[in-house]
């Protein structure tokens, strides 16, 4: 005899909209479970029985009349997100029997890099007679990720800045065009073999 519960399990990253309980037979009371919620972050915690009563709290107890087996359920909310966790009870020698799976939550650091429209880490700007080019053309349905627009060649440590942070010099080459970022046909090519910059770091 197979028998099966099956859990939907929210799997967005770091989610801690993940409620399960634990469940203990009351070793004073006959037939009374213990259950305890985790985690604490929710703002409400509703119980099903599965014995037509119901209750709340993070911590609660369930009392049987009866031997049989019950399905357990926890719907845990808060004001953006509802979980719930069903486990299954039987009450007669008492055991409590999980699902064939079991999981943890856990908040880790994602880190989402978004990339820019060139694939150097630098847009070069520069204003002539009033007139600003930049080191990208201004107009949609352009694709220039394959246009380098700064090539590093070295990075060393370098003297603090004006404001006591320190600083690195970075090298490298340019070889591109400067665009008027209002009239992308009308541009100016730059090129050089020995750039040095230097950029603060905290």
């Amino acid at each position: 005899l197979v028998d099966t519960l099956v859990n939907a399990i929210n799997t967005d990253f770091n989610s801690i909209c993940r409620a399960q309980f634990t469940a203990v037979l009351d070793s004073m009371l006959i037939n009374t479970v213990l259950l305890n919620a985790t985690p604490t972050g929710f703002t409400n915690y509703l119980w099903d029985y599965g014995n037509g009563s119901s209750g709340q709290g993070i911590n609660d107890t369930a009392m049987y009349t009866s031997s049989g087996k019950y399905i357990i359920t926890l719907t845990a909310t808060t004001p953006v997100c509802t979980a719930i966790y069903k486990q299954k009870a039987s009450i007669s020698s008492f055991t409590m029997p999980l699902a064939n799976y079991h999981y943890t939550t856990n908040s880790s650091i994602i880190t989402t890099l978004t990339p820019r429209i060139n694939k150097s880490a630098f847009i070069i700007t520069w204003k002539k007679n009033g007139v600003e080019y930049r080191s990208y053309k201004n107009i949609h349905g352009i694709d220039q990720s394959g246009n380098p627009v700064f090539t590093f060649t070295g990075v060393l440590p370098y003297a603090n800045n004006e404001h006591g942070e320190k600083t690195v010099k970075v090298t490298g080459t340019v070889d591109t065009y400067l665009y008027n970022i209002n009239n992308w046909q009308d541009s100016i090519k730059i090129k050089s073999d020995n750039i040095v910059l230097a950029a603060a770091y905290p």
